[in-house]
């Protein structure tokens, strides 16, 4: 009953054609593989503001689902299904996530998530303690095409450097060109294309870095990335 009433949502948000573009994408990723870029910012060059006045929005953590307000939920029920929500947020609460909800005028405009040594690392590349991997980043569709995420991408990095984090992680689709778009105007640094693909019921990984030096390999870029323990 929950595939159904999520299919009856989805289909009125999307319509027949945009699921189907859905379904036809995650098949092509299924068959062939996942392409991502990866970005890394140093917190410690996080900038004190996120720089550009969004009138008057604002980001706001929330460290478990009790936390919520109805007001929150009731935002971001606007975009999703009931049981939907819920999985989401058990999903990532239910592993030590935090939720960063953007609101302005009490709308919830989008949503990121926050979390710790990520899920076992992320790709190859260890994450550590102190570090985060920024996962689940939504700008809902009403308020797409006007510059939200660059100001949540750069409001979010003082944020966590105030809480004691070190570095942060993020992918974005190699097809997901107006996220690509927005990350370029954000400080975070592009530093590989990473190609994923399951096989046998184990996850292939193949790195392409972009080279600052062209006298170090991939390898040793991968291994300097995953990184100065000791600095």
């Amino acid at each position: 009953m929950s595939k159904v009433h999520d299919l009856s949502f989805y289909l009125r948000k999307h319509g027949a054609f945009g699921l189907c573009w859905i379904a036809l994408g995650r098949a092509w990723t299924k068959v062939f593989g996942q392409k991502e870029w990866l970005y890394v910012m140093d917190l410690a060059n996080a900038e004190g503001s996120p720089g550009k006045d969004l009138d008057g929005l604002v980001l706001c953590g929330f460290r478990s689902e009790g936390e919520l307000d109805a007001r929150v939920r009731g935002g971001m029920l606007r975009f999703k299904s009931d049981l939907g929500l819920q999985r989401f947020l058990e999903r990532w609460f239910g592993r030590g996530a935090t939720l960063w909800v953007a609101e302005r005028n009490g709308e919830v405009l989008g949503v990121q998530w926050t979390l710790e040594r990520g899920i076992g690392g992320f790709y190859s590349v260890p994450v550590l303690k102190g570090e985060v991997v920024i996962v689940a980043v939504e700008v809902f569709p009403a308020y797409r095409g006007q510059g939200i995420y660059p100001w949540m991408a750069k409001a979010l990095l003082p944020e966590l450097r105030k809480l004691g984090y070190k570095r942060a992680y993020l992918k974005v689709a190699a097809r997901n060109y107006p996220m690509l778009r927005s990350m370029a105007k954000t400080p975070y640094e592009k530093v590989a294309k990473v190609y994923t693909r399951g096989w046998a019921g184990k996850s292939l990984t193949v790195w392409d870095m972009l080279p600052k030096d062209p006298a170090c390999s991939p390898a040793d870029k991968a291994r300097d990335l995953a990184y100065d323990s000791a600095g």
